[in-house]
């Protein structure tokens, strides 16, 4: 249960959040089996 912070304009809750890039060194896509290769036709490995 998160505190509430008491301001001006009425009460405040205090939310934070993380974000995390990550590159993946694979030969294929994480939920498919087609190629990750750079520089192909646009929309050839989908």
């Amino acid at each position: 249960m998160a505190a509430l912070l008491k301001g001006e304009t009425g009460d405040w809750e205090m939310v934070i959040g993380l974000e995390v890039h990550a590159q993946v060194t694979a030969k294929s896509k994480l939920f498919s089996g087609a190629s990750c290769e750079f520089g192909g036709a646009p929309n050839s490995h989908v």
